[in-house]
């Protein structure tokens, strides 16, 4: 993986878009999360030989997308339900989160749940 990409791609994620974590982990915190691999599969995605984004699947068979340019998140997420069949798979989105619901819908996936957190308060 290239961390100085990866890096750079969550800091530049939308708001709404961020289920994981609530704020921007430092340079440390990110090469720990990655070195302890914590997806059953990740790719970069490459467009004409550079990185445009990353995808990747848990061990829940949780797929996540998340690439420089939108108009392809689709097709990564339809690629990747392509090389997995017979598997359930699911797609966390956030709730403020239009356009990855659109793309949901889109490819056939359909909504089985709403979830729900509570934060304690600080204090």
């Amino acid at each position: 993986m290239h961390l100085g990409y990866l890096y750079a791609l969550l800091a530049r994620r939308d708001p709404s878009e961020c289920i994981s974590h609530k704020r921007m982990p430092t340079w440390w915190e990110h090469e720990r999360f990655w070195q302890e691999c914590p997806y059953k599969e990740s790719y970069m995605v490459e467009r004409l030989g550079g990185p445009i984004g990353m995808c990747y699947i848990t061990h829940a068979n949780e797929i996540g997308a998340h690439l420089d340019e939108r108009s392809y998140r689709r097709a990564v997420i339809k690629h990747l339900l392509r090389t997995h069949p017979g598997t359930r798979m699911l797609l966390n989105v956030g709730t403020c989160d239009s356009w990855l619901q659109e793309d949901a819908v889109g490819i056939g996936m359909r909504q089985c749940q709403v979830t729900y957190e509570y934060t304690w308060p600080m204090g």
